[in-house]
């Protein structure tokens, strides 16, 4: 019979791999998901308009992208923008087709160069990352500017450093990977 110290210790752990398990099953239900951040929200915005405006930055990107390509579009919930918020809630994007999500993604550089209505709009797209992989990737960039590290991206809901262009890739996967990184 294990003493309560071990017992706890086991189920601590157990707990750990499971929450993990978790994270990771989530991760993986977002796989065909992008974050569009940067697009304004009119006043009295319906589902369709936010469909129509991602359409609009997403054929900055690809011309040939139509309302077919999308699953479904929505708005996360947040503050309008004001001049005490300077950002406007994020859109999650749900794509038919994984290659299409994959393409934009490695596409979204091109969205720097892009032309909006509003000289003063930076639309950026991200990965839909669970609320976990997002604290870890701020710890990661943490780090990363601790140690003047140069890059660090996400690619398929995994994070990922390098040291500089021709250093091996480092994912970090728990913050005891971030320990491990000098």
């Amino acid at each position: 019979m294990l003493n309560s110290r071990k017992e706890a210790g086991i189920l601590k752990e157990n707990n750990a791999k499971l929450d993990s398990q978790l994270n990771e099953l989530e991760q993986y239900r977002r796989r065909q998901n992008l974050e569009i951040h940067g697009i304004p929200m009119p006043d009295n915005e319906t589902n369709a308009d936010v469909e129509d405006k991602v359409l609009q930055v997403l054929k900055k990107i690809d011309t040939t992208l139509s309302k077919d390509s999308i699953d479904v579009v929505h708005r996360l919930r947040g503050k309008p923008k004001t001049d005490q918020n300077k950002k406007y809630p994020s859109i999650i994007v749900r794509f038919i087709a994984r290659k299409t999500r994959n393409y934009i993604y490695s596409s979204r550089k091109k969205l720097k160069s892009a032309e909006f209505d509003h000289p003063r709009i930076e639309v950026f797209v991200n990965e839909n990352l669970t609320s976990r992989k997002k604290h870890l990737l701020a710890q990661a960039n943490q780090k990363r500017k601790d140690l003047h590290w140069k890059y660090l991206w996400t690619n398929n809901g995994r994070i990922n450093l390098r040291k500089n262009e021709n250093d091996a890739v480092i994912t970090i996967q728990t913050e005891n990977d971030l320990h491990r990184i000098k």
